[in-house]
């Protein structure tokens, strides 16, 4: 069995991560949901988390999926995410596809150019910000919906002089903090850019 720890829709309220179980590494391609962000792991052997993540970000899954954040080694923070993941994964199953009779030779290229593309983006690795990275600030106001976490965040991050010190802020927020996945929404939103960027 393997998980794939993703990132929740943009803009929603909530947890920022939706979790999925998939039978095998191939059906988990077919997954939308599943990017260059999402964190994935063979079930049966969770010491990956280990190497994958480090233990802030498994603090800050672990708490955003209800599980225990009590753990004293990255070993202990990788098998309380996964007992967490267990709980909260939902078996991922593909949508309907459409009768063959409706299919038509262009949708065929669309999707096999889609499914090129997704190969393609699931293998980048994960991005990680440089702690020393200036944020610049272009938009007066965050653009998700006033009153979210998601809002919250972006604000955060709007006062943040450092991507270092905003994850800092982030991860003292209570209740739900907010990690590494709040600062790249605000740069796909537009709200800021940090200075590496420029170049």
């Amino acid at each position: 069995m393997f998980y794939a720890i993703c990132e929740a829709t943009p803009g929603s309220s909530g947890s920022p991560y939706t979790v999925y179980r998939f039978a095998t590494l191939e059906s988990l391609k077919e997954c939308e949901a599943v990017n260059e962000y999402s964190i994935i792991y063979n079930g049966e052997s969770p010491r990956q988390l280990v190497e994958f993540c480090s233990i802030a970000e498994l603090h800050d899954v672990a708490f955003n999926l209800g599980g225990d954040t009590t753990f004293v080694s990255h070993q202990q923070a990788a098998d309380h995410v996964h007992e967490a993941v267990v709980k909260k994964a939902k078996v991922w199953k593909p949508e309907e596809e459409p009768s063959m009779s409706n299919i038509h030779v262009d949708q065929f290229n669309n999707k096999a150019q889609k499914h090129e593309a997704e190969v393609k983006e699931a293998k980048k690795p994960r991005t990680r910000f440089r702690n020393d990275a200036r944020i610049i600030v272009l938009k007066d106001t965050p653009t998700v919906r006033e009153g979210t976490n998601r809002y919250r965040n972006m604000k955060v991050i709007m006062e943040s002089a450092t991507v270092g010190e905003a994850l800092a802020n982030l991860r003292a927020l209570n209740p739900a903090p907010g990690c590494g996945v709040d600062i790249r929404i605000a740069i796909e939103a537009g709200v800021i850019k940090l200075d590496w960027q420029e170049q």
